[in-house]
């Protein structure tokens, strides 16, 4: 029986396919054919996807593991630490502070002790039961022998208007250009100096026998203007005898 890696249609498998495994060999079924990888291209030549990085750097591990020294833990100070300050020698609390007054409040109902102070009862003592009085002035005022009864000589030094109307004083300095008749009755010269203003009329209105004649059949103008100028013709070469003579 006839191996099937004898046969002609299997393509060729390089040396880079059996170092893969990417080969027929495992096709094989009298035992003769034999896979190159198996017999040392593994040991002989490197991988294909080895680079020299894997021989250039390779990963170092240490026998025993170093234990992780922090910095400064080797340093021995000779002073001992003995985790004590000090700041309470040093600054000591005053005695208005340590020693607060204590106060009786018999009305409060708040279970707690009000321990504030401040320096009110100093400033301002005790006034106990006052009942503050109106006291007389230091000083005395003077008095005013007469009574004030708010009454005024106003309406006998100025009489009340009753309608009467009292004429107008001009100053010489500056006489007045309208007479006193035009002022009271509030006449002007406005009406006749200033005339209204009137209204232009409008233009007349154009008839239709002004207009010009359109004739239905030719539909042209009528004009003496084709009778006085006729059109000019230049004698250039482009104008020929047969044009000429129509002008003629």
């Amino acid at each position: 029986m006839s191996c099937v890696l004898d046969s002609p249609s299997l393509p060729i498998s390089g040396e880079a396919n059996h170092q893969i495994g990417d080969c027929y060999c495992y096709m094989c079924t009298c035992g003769n054919h034999k896979c190159p990888s198996n017999n040392g291209y593994k040991k002989s030549t490197p991988n294909i996807y080895h680079t020299a990085y894997c021989t250039a750097y390779l990963k170092k591990i240490s026998s025993t593991s170093s234990p992780f020294i922090r910095e400064g833990q080797l340093l021995h100070s000779k002073q001992k630490m003995d985790m004590t300050t000090n700041h309470r020698t040093d600054f000591k609390p005053t005695d208005d502070l340590s020693k607060l007054p204590e106060t009786n409040r018999p009305k409060s109902t708040s279970p707690f002790k009000f321990t504030s102070t401040s320096t009110y009862q100093s400033s301002f003592p005790d006034w106990k039961d006052y009942s503050p009085k109106i006291n007389k002035a230091p000083c005395k005022s003077s008095r005013y022998s007469l009574k004030f009864t708010g009454v005024s000589s106003y309406e006998k030094d100025f009489t009340a208007y009753k309608g009467v109307r009292y004429a107008v004083k001009l100053s010489n300095k500056s006489p007045s250009i309208v007479s006193g008749q035009e002022w009271e009755t509030g006449k002007t010269t406005h009406q006749s100096s200033y005339k209204p203003y009137k209204v232009k009329p409008f233009k007349k209105y154009r008839h239709e026998s002004h207009d010009v004649k359109i004739i239905d059949n030719c539909m042209k103008n009528i004009s003496t203007y084709q009778q006085f100028y006729l059109p000019h013709v230049s004698p250039t070469r482009f104008v020929t005898k047969r044009q000429l003579d129509k002008v003629k």
